[in-house]
């Protein structure tokens, strides 16, 4: 008999059981609702929910717990009541950390970090997260912080793939038209008549069109961004000085006894 109790004893000390009653885990969970992309700011809803040992018949809950949200710009703390039905948060959080100049290969960071307690006594806590964005991808990291009884966690969102894509797509066509508008002023030059008035035309309906190309970018920023420079702003310049070269051309090259026609 000593010895089946010895057995026990190291068998539970090896699978690391804990030999003391398990306390009721409540779990956070967090759904997030939409993204905003001019401020960084990440609009969720919270919900507690509790395990059936803690919950009645009805699905009350059996104790009054208070949530404190650590980093939500809204109120951070909320009180959950024993025999009342379980509301859902809503709750705002900033980025700590937002580089959209970056884009498509920007990324922002936004802390999460709750607890609950019952009374003064902290309560043992999970998290989840139904985490989708529209055109985002998010990865949760848990911080060294994170403990038994408080969740810390990191959502860092990064353009989804497709957006990436899409973007260097558009940026690779930006610097085609770019060499394709050098190329056409180079022959306006050397040409010795005057250019098409549908050719001029044609770059003159280009320097418009090229910012609505930019603009049908999944949440892209405002302008200004790196990508710009490498592509937008290139076949942009080069549009300009095609048009530009051709009004040149045409008035120095068009005879005067035409210009009516």
């Amino acid at each position: 008999m000593l010895y089946i109790l010895l057995l026990t004893l190291i068998l539970t000390d090896i699978c690391g059981c804990d030999k003391s009653p398990s306390i009721n885990t409540i779990t956070i969970s967090l759904n997030v609702q939409r993204y905003d992309q001019e401020s960084g700011d990440l609009f969720g809803r919270i919900q507690l929910i509790f395990p059936l040992e803690l919950l009645a018949k009805n699905e009350t809950p059996l104790l009054s717990v208070t949530l404190i949200d650590k980093f939500t710009s809204n109120e951070n703390t909320f009180t959950i009541t024993k025999g009342k039905q379980i509301l859902k948060i809503d709750s705002v959080y900033e980025a700590v950390y937002y580089e959209e100049i970056k884009y498509p290969f920007d990324q922002t960071i936004i802390l999460l970090g709750f607890e609950i307690q019952e009374d003064i006594t902290q309560l043992p806590v999970s998290f989840n997260c139904t985490c989708n964005v529209d055109n985002m991808s998010i990865r949760i990291i848990s911080t060294d912080k994170s403990t038994r009884y408080y969740a810390e966690k990191q959502l860092v969102l990064t353009r989804a793939i497709s957006v990436k894509v899409f973007a260097l797509f558009t940026t690779l066509m930006f610097v085609i038209v770019a060499v394709m508008m050098i190329i056409l002023t180079r022959r306006i030059i050397q040409s010795t008549q005057a250019p098409h008035m549908g050719t001029l035309g044609l770059i003159g309906a280009l320097l418009f069109a090229l910012p609505a190309v930019r603009s049908i970018q999944s949440l892209v920023p405002p302008f200004g961004i790196i990508i710009d420079y490498v592509g937008f702003y290139i076949a942009e310049f080069t549009c300009m000085i095609a048009l530009l070269t051709g009004l040149a051309m045409w008035i120095n090259r068009r005879p005067l006894t035409n210009l009516e026609d």
